[in-house]
């Protein structure tokens, strides 16, 4: 095969800086970056300075995709299989881990929902069902295809450097509904992903996760939260989408690093 490293390209990233104070559900530990050697701690014989770092973070920290033994429903996870059975103390998952997903370097699209409502960013709680995906996928011209890897933007990646806003924990957060989950894994959707921080729609108070249940549990569809999807904005709706998560045996999800390729000028 050949490949032409000179072809323009253009490529959009798809995620969100880390660093200290970044938002961060309660349920998950906080990420944290602290330096260890800095440069001028120490110096080899040649005159090297070198300096590392000390980062602690759960695997749901920002832009990441959930493994599909990150949810069990009614004690069992996909497959059916106990959750007793897919976990251990000391392993952690050793079913479904997020080192069971491999490389993904598929065909990407975008369901800008936010930008066919005409707002910059979508009201807190607001559903977004199969109703509202078949119309902006219409107005685009495009049809879901088996292994797409689906992004739904709502804008609400402009609220990232406003934790509090941002987790909607008083206000909910806009998403899509169980049915929308159903349609796109019916027409074989591989990864579905949003740019807030669980993909569904929820409601101040609620604590319920049915898209989480239907998707990994039901369905075998990954979800990639956190996403940056703002670049995207009359870019492309269809386009390379290339991610990768961490090989972290045991883990129930891994911060990724997702792109958009494009054609370049």
């Amino acid at each position: 095969m050949h490949i032409n490293v000179k072809s323009k390209l253009e490529v959009i990233d798809l995620s969100h800086q880390m660093e200290n104070g970044m938002p961060n559900f309660a349920s998950a530990p906080e990420y944290r970056f602290i330096p260890n050697y800095r440069l001028g701690d120490f110096e080899l014989a040649d005159g090297y300075w070198g300096c590392n770092e000390s980062v602690t973070m759960s695997g749901h920290s920002g832009t990441h995709i959930d493994a599909l033994g990150h949810v069990a429903q009614s004690g069992k996870v996909y497959g059916g299989m106990s959750a007793a059975d897919a976990q251990s103390g000391v392993q952690g998952l050793i079913e479904h881990s997020i080192d069971d997903v491999a490389p993904i370097f598929k065909r990407g699209v975008l369901i800008d929902v936010a930008t066919h409502l005409g707002v910059e960013v979508m009201t807190a709680g607001m559903p977004i069902g199969v109703e509202l995906i078949e119309e902006c996928l219409a107005s685009a011209g495009v049809e879901i295809q088996r292994d797409d890897c689906v992004l739904v933007r709502t804008g609400w990646d402009l609220h990232w450097g406003q934790p509090e806003t941002y987790l909607g924990v008083g206000s909910g957060l806009p998403g899509i509904t169980v049915d929308a989950l159903t349609w796109l894994a019916d027409r074989g959707a591989h990864l579905v992903g949003s740019d807030t921080g669980v993909v569904e729609v929820t409601k101040p108070g609620m604590e319920e996760l049915p898209v989480h249940m239907e998707a990994l549990v039901q369905r075998g569809v990954y979800l990639l939260e956190n996403a940056a999807l703002t670049g995207l904005v009359g870019k492309a709706t269809e386009f390379l989408f290339v991610a990768s998560p961490l090989r972290l045996r045991g883990s129930s999800g891994s911060p990724v690093r997702p792109m958009a390729v494009l054609p370049g000028d």
